[in-house]
């Protein structure tokens, strides 16, 4: 299976900055488009889709506490390499799409909904379950994985902080990571 993430993506997406307007955001949004939010940083916090943004105007686009999470890939990664690594849970988070990234360049959107379409497909062979002499890991090692990270704001009020996660299960939700105000877990605004 060659068949990467990119080749199943859309190039048509609208890039957002976080203080736009939400009404300026939705605006560019129309027609279907998945809005890419990035922060002040320029690190990718969110996608979005216009229905996500229906009742917040007046709002700046990052001050609202409830945007869904995003999950970034490289954009050569294949969907066998994606359904083996831990990343494959984070399609539970709340994201929208996956944001394909070459470097830090967003290149294409993959809907989440395309995700589970191929994995359901017949173009798509799972993984197997048995261990090799390589180990269970696709492209492991130090630093963002390749196969996907989580970005999630953490919507406790007062909070804000940006969590990667690796891998998700939502019955055991993580702490954030925000050590700036008291302890709490991570939660998810979707």
């Amino acid at each position: 299976m060659t068949d990467t993430l990119f080749a199943q993506a859309d190039d048509a997406f609208a890039v957002l900055s976080p203080g736009s307007p939400v009404a300026e955001a939705r605006a560019a949004l129309a027609g279907g488009l998945i809005g890419v939010v990035r922060n002040a940083a320029g690190r990718v916090v969110s996608t979005v889709t216009e229905a996500d943004l229906a009742g917040l105007d007046g709002y700046a686009l990052l001050g609202t506490a409830s945007l869904p999470p995003a999950i970034v890939a490289d954009e050569d990664v294949t969907f066998h390499e994606y359904g083996a690594s831990p990343a494959v849970t984070l399609l539970d988070v709340g994201a929208r799409a996956l944001v394909l990234l070459d470097g830090e360049e967003v290149t294409a959107v993959l809907p989440v909904g395309a995700v589970g379409a191929y994995f359901a497909s017949e173009s798509y062979t799972p993984p197997s379950n048995v261990m090799t002499p390589h180990g269970g890991g696709a492209g492991g090692g130090l630093g963002r994985p390749r196969t996907g990270l989580a970005h999630v704001v953490c919507a406790e009020p007062g909070c804000g902080r940006v969590n990667e996660l690796p891998s998700f299960n939502r019955r055991r939700l993580p702490a954030c990571v925000n050590r700036d105000v008291p302890a709490h877990t991570l939660r998810i605004g979707v």
